[in-house]
């Protein structure tokens, strides 16, 4: 029997600096047919992307050394040299840690696509990987 591989041709950045949540994510992600890139926080991210890599979506965590999460969003936003046409590429924030101050401060900055908080299953992060890239094409 075949493993459904819903994400299939997508490119994934995902973003956290916790070794077991890129390996349980990056894993799960894979598996469901992603091909998955890993950064340990915001600015290995950036460098990637200076790169040349070219994500169909971006998964970060929020609160990392070097460059956190939102500045990796304003920085990616904001475009300039060597980020030329990635400026509108959807940001997936993935936290355990969301205070309504956090989700204030996310909103008033923008560029965030989505917000994943709490305990949540590969399923639902697929699904919502699959509706924020069907909502950008």
């Amino acid at each position: 029997m075949e493993i459904p591989r819903p994400l299939k041709g997508i490119t994934i950045l995902l973003v956290d600096d916790d070794p077991k949540h890129l390996q349980r994510f990056g894993s799960s992600l894979t598996v469901k047919g992603a091909e998955v890139y890993l950064a340990e926080d915001g600015q290995e991210a950036l460098e990637q992307l200076y790169n040349g890599l070219r994500p169909d979506l971006v998964a970060t965590d929020l609160d990392m050394p070097r460059r956190r999460g939102n500045e990796l969003i304003e920085a990616v936003r904001a475009g300039g040299s060597g980020l030329e046409g990635i400026e509108q590429i959807p940001f997936l924030v993935i936290s355990g840690a969301f205070t309504q101050k956090i989700i204030t401060a996310l909103e008033q900055q923008g560029g965030v696509d989505c917000l994943m908080r709490g305990t949540f299953g590969s399923g639902q992060m697929v699904e919502t990987i699959l509706k924020l890239l069907g909502e950008q094409n």
